[in-house]
């Protein structure tokens, strides 16, 4: 391995992988730090309730990918491995359906966001090489399969991510 590096990036999140990635199209040598695993599918839980394999708590035996720091004042999460939070999103990137774009709370900071984000949103796709599982209004059947809480649906409604009913 390489004994020195232009920059030394802590972190393989949302934000180090990013500022690692930007460093490097620029031609500097990048070396990036992480203390977690690299999980593979196999080893991610099948629910939240998998104690074990999804907080990380070594000193009470849990090894999974979300770390929580309970401070003072404050409570921070983060994914534990390769990829930080990013672990915890299970690798899902949702876009949200129309109604969301045309929220009155933000439509007048830009008549068409759907089109601002659209490049984003692709340069994101290709960055991680996401592949489509589902028709375009699976997103919608997706939650309202799996979640069954009439608050949590009633949530994802008023934020546009479902249709209304």
């Amino acid at each position: 391995m390489k004994e020195s590096f232009d920059f030394i990036v802590v972190g393989s999140g949302f934000g180090g992988s990013v500022a690692a990635l930007r460093l490097a199209e620029k031609g500097y040598s990048v070396c990036v730090l992480e203390a977690g695993k690299r999980w593979h599918p196999k080893d991610f839980p099948k629910t939240n309730w998998e104690v074990r394999k999804f907080l990380w708590a070594p000193v009470i035996g849990c090894h999974g990918i979300q770390r929580i720091w309970l401070l003072k004042d404050f409570m921070g999460l983060g994914g534990a491995g390769v990829g930080g939070g990013s672990l915890v999103y299970a690798m899902v990137l949702m876009q949200p359906l129309d109604p969301f774009y045309r929220d009155p709370q933000w439509v007048e900071l830009d008549p068409d966001w759907k089109a601002t984000l659209a490049p984003h949103y692709q340069m994101a796709k290709n960055f991680v090489q996401i592949q489509k599982y589902f028709a375009a209004h699976a997103q919608a059947i997706a939650i309202s399969n799996t979640v069954k809480e009439p608050r949590l649906l009633r949530s994802f409604r008023s934020m546009r991510l479902l249709p209304s009913k």
